[in-house]
């Protein structure tokens, strides 16, 4: 959904001429690079068995070449399926790293009105934040001695 989103809100920015006409150009392309793909694999796969056949017989060309196609086949949605998951776990990262704090955003809004009525607790204040997450970073500890 967020994809999705992501998109109209791409195409409300720049309109949607440019898009339209992406995705034109994409699908015109792709659909000659499909057809291309298919008569190649076609052709493949009538010249092993034919190569096939002499040597083991009509049955077990056959038997051979379906048998290579699904394991082509298998090895490709492998292959989409960790695809898909190292995508989704990258999405996922970048998801978490947009995630905003609400205490950090709600004082970021905050910090240029409390700075305009009263700037030395402004500056207390921050500082004290400042420290506070800083020890908690493990800043200003002296080292363990054993």
């Amino acid at each position: 959904m967020g994809k999705l989103a992501e998109q109209l809100a791409f195409m409300a920015m720049r309109g949607f001429g440019p898009r339209v006409e992406e995705i034109r150009r994409n699908t015109f392309g792709y659909m000659i690079a499909g057809v291309m793909f298919a008569t190649a694999y076609v052709g493949i796969i009538v010249a092993s068995w034919f190569f096939l056949t002499p040597e083991v017989g009509p049955a077990w060309a056959a038997l051979i070449v379906s048998g290579g196609a699904i394991l082509v086949g298998l090895l490709v949605l492998g292959w989409v399926a960790l695809a898909n998951r190292r995508a989704e776990r990258l999405a996922m990262l970048r998801r978490a790293s947009l995630t905003v704090d609400p205490l950090s955003s709600g004082l970021a809004m905050e910090l240029p009105g409390l700075l305009r009525n009263n700037p030395i607790t402004t500056v207390a204040l921050v500082s004290g934040f400042a420290f506070l997450i800083a020890r908690n970073h493990g800043f200003g500890r002296s080292p363990k001695q054993d």
